[in-house]
C-alpha cells in the first residue's frame, strides 16, 4: 500500500504550481482550469500525485494548513538544504531549528529537512534509511534522560548517514556529553 494522492488549498494555483514543478521538483499532471485546480505526479510512473486546489474550489474555500512529506534519496535530501537556500527558501530541523543540514531521527531511522511553501504548508524532504532500528540491538532515539521524546541529530552526526549503528554511537557520545 502506499498513498496515492493528497489534497492542499493555495492561494493561487499558478503561483504554487510554479513553485511545486520548479523547487519540488513535482512534475505537471493537468490543470483543471473549470474549478481552478492543478495536478502534479510526485514521483516515477504516477505513484503519487499531489492537487492544489484555489480558493474558489471544494477543498480551497476554507483554508487550513498541511504537512506533505517527500520520500527522496539520502543524497538529494543532503545537497537539498543548499539548493533551497539558494533560492531563497529556508530550511528546518526536527526541533524548528533553522539550518541547511538534515536532522536525524534514530527510531525510523531517518533523515529530514523541512521547509514552507508561499501558502504556509509544512513541507518536508526525508530519506528513510536502510537499517531497521532493531539492527543495532538498541532502541534509537529514546532514553536520554529523562525524555522520551525522539532524538534529533544533525550537523556531523547526519553526516554519518546511512549507517544506522552510527547514529547509536552519536546517540551514546550525546548522553556521555550531557551527563558530564
Amino acid at each position: 500500500m502506499h498513498l496515492y494522492e493528497a489534497h492542499v488549498p493555495v492561494a493561487d494555483t499558478e503561483a504554487a504550481r510554479r513553485f511545486y514543478a520548479e523547487v519540488v521538483g513535482l512534475q505537471f499532471a493537468h490543470r483543471d482550469l473549470r474549478r481552478d485546480i492543478v495536478f502534479l505526479w510526485a514521483g516515477a510512473d504516477r505513484r503519487s500525485m499531489l492537487g492544489l486546489w484555489g480558493p474558489g474550489t471544494v477543498y480551497g474555500s476554507e483554508f487550513h494548513e498541511c504537512h506533505i512529506a517527500f520520500n527522496v534519496p539520502l543524497a538529494e535530501l543532503l545537497a537539498a538544504g543548499e539548493r533551497l537556500g539558494a533560492a531563497g527558501i529556508k530550511t528546518q530541523n526536527f526541533s524548528g531549528a533553522e539550518t541547511t543540514e538534515p536532522s536525524v531521527i534514530g527510531w525510523m531511522p531517518s533523515a529530514q529537512l523541512y521547509f514552507r511553501d508561499g501558502d504556509g504548508h509544512s513541507l518536508e524532504l526525508i530519506a528513510l534509511l536502510d537499517e531497521s532500528p532493531g539492527s543495532s540491538g538498541a532502541v534509537l532515539g529514546e532514553g536520554l534522560g529523562t525524555s522520551k521524546a525522539p532524538l534529533v541529530f544533525q550537523g556531523r552526526a547526519a553526516r554519518l548517514l546511512p549507517n544506522a549503528i552510527a547514529v547509536v554511537l552519536a546517540s551514546r557520545e550525546m548522553s556521555r556529553l550531557i551527563s558530564g
